[in-house]
């Protein structure tokens, strides 16, 4: 099997490193701050944005919730303008139609005739056929005739009708007002004169609020689970509702609030606030809403929608937004980890080659170190082959030396030169010792040293050591001694030569 073969890095690898590590290690940690720095002020931007994005959505969508409102505020003002304008004309048509005005002239002339009556039915219904009733009434207010059921009862709002017709002598409506049959409706008066102006009757064209004015007043352009349009007007210190609601069954005309309560948006608009006003409906729910007055009319308009669903797209955009915050986060978050995974990878790699590079300066080192060593013991070699060479060279003569002075003190010396015969002698041990230490000294850096273990006279020698130190003692006119403590032993055991 073949060994995958393991690199070192070389000498330039390792500068590399040693300069990567110095130079980039505080650049990895400045980057992993400044990331950190950066990922917060990003997450805060983003939030900031968003909210500031959201603020503007619900401004945009609270003015065009403010136009819807007032478009439809004003298209049903004009509707309902225009329905009231085509009644009073249709009024003042019939009051003027000469048929009508000869058929009530007959019927005054034979009121119990039932050709009459059959020839006046005919001349109101002619061409009129979205009335719930027409009646003819004389300036009294008591019914004549009438074209439908009528139970002979004329409700207050007739009677006020017929005496502002008869006032302005032109059509005039009445207010709302519920019917016998609990219906409520609305009545047109006109008065009816004669080819010479003289006044014959007072004509009443009932209108039945249900049949299309309430439809008209509570239908929607548009699909919407609150909004409504509401028809009010002021009766004393109330405000009264005139149509039936959406969210509040059979509340026409019997439906009311005190005007103390302020912030009704019908309450606003009977007392003459016009535009967009924000506050809470009959149900107590905040609504914004549209006032509008009718004009010609003692009527006002109120278009609301109720806040919760204007702000439901607020709320689902915000949700969206929140969405895309959230994952722009959650990116920069992985950008973030991945940026520091990244400086990671890097330190550990750069930390990796520095440690390489610790281990090829380290074993260079030690080769080196081999490199000197070698030497180092080929010179102690040399020195040790050197020194047992000229100590082998300088002991032979001394050899010699010493032996010729133990042949001369066998002859007969006197004293004094036996004693410096002796002194002699002992000089000539001593450098004989002396070459032994240079001896041992290479023997110890060799490592191969070795003490010799003898019995020897201690004052013996010291005597020896005296006699060769005295000899320069006395040149320079000294006296040179040793004594011996009396309780140091004598006879010791050991190496006398190296020890002297």
């Amino acid at each position: 099997m073949l060994e995958r073969p393991i690199l070192q890095p070389s000498t330039e690898d390792c500068a590399h490193a040693d300069k990567m590590t110095d130079q980039h290690f505080p650049s990895a940690r400045t980057v992993r701050r400044i990331a950190t720095a950066v990922f917060w002020v990003t997450t805060l931007m983003v939030i900031v944005i968003g909210y500031w994005y959201y603020r503007a959505e619900m401004a945009q969508i609270t003015h065009e919730e403010h136009q819807t409102l007032s478009a439809i505020g004003e298209l049903k003002a004009k509707q309902i303008q225009q329905w009231r304008k085509e009644r009073l004309v249709e009024a003042g048509r019939m009051a003027k139609d000469h048929d009508l005005v000869k058929a009530i002239e007959g019927f005054w002339g034979a009121p119990g005739d039932q050709g009459v009556q059959e020839t006046l039915r005919e001349c109101l219904k002619s061409g009129v056929t979205e009335y719930a009733n027409l009646l003819l009434f004389d300036p009294n207010a008591n019914l004549l005739f009438a074209t439908g059921d009528s139970d002979g009862v004329v409700s207050d709002a007739t009677q006020q009708a017929i005496r502002s017709a008869l006032d302005r002598k032109e059509a005039a409506f009445s207010d709302f007002f519920r019917a016998a049959d609990g219906e409520i409706r609305i009545d047109v008066a006109v008065p009816v004169p004669d080819a010479r102006g003289q006044l014959l009757a007072v004509l009443v064209l009932r209108n039945d609020a249900s049949s299309y004015l309430y439809p008209l007043i509570q239908s929607w352009p548009t699909p919407s689970r609150s909004a409504e349009t509401l028809l009010v007007q002021r009766d004393g210190e109330d405000v009264v509702f005139l149509n039936e609601l959406r969210h509040q069954t059979n509340a026409a005309l019997s439906l009311r609030s005190p005007l103390t309560r302020t912030n009704l948006p019908a309450m606003q608009a009977v007392l003459g606030r016009q535009g967009i006003f924000e506050g809470k409906d009959y149900r107590n729910v905040e609504v914004l809403s549209e006032l509008l007055p009718i004009p010609g009319s003692p009527w006002f308009m109120v278009a609301k929608v109720d806040k919760d669903e204007i702000f439901s797209e607020a709320r689902y955009r915000t949700g969206v937004i929140s969405l895309i915050i959230g994952l722009f986060i959650l990116l920069s978050a992985v950008a973030a980890a991945y940026l520091y995974r990244i400086m990671d990878i890097t330190e550990r790699k750069v930390a990796e080659m520095k440690l390489l590079a610790a281990n090829a300066r380290l074993e260079k080192a030690n080769a080196q170190a081999n490199v000197q060593s070698a030497q180092s013991a080929m010179a102690s070699a040399a020195k040790s082959d050197f020194l047992a060479n000229m100590s082998h060279e300088i002991r032979t003569p001394i050899n010699g030396m010493l032996g010729m002075i133990a042949l001369l003190l066998d002859t007969d010396l006197s004293g004094d030169q036996r004693r410096y015969a002796r002194t002699v002698q002992s000089c000539g041990t001593a450098l004989l010792g002396l070459l032994n230490n240079i001896l041992d000294l290479s023997k110890i850096e060799a490592g191969k040293l070795e003490l010799e273990a003898l019995d020897f006279n201690l004052r013996q020698l010291l005597d020896d050591f005296v006699g060769m130190m005295a000899l320069g003692a006395r040149e320079k006119g000294l006296v040179f001694g040793c004594v011996v403590a009396p309780d140091v032993p004598l006879d010791l055991r050991g190496d006398p030569v190296r020890l002297q």
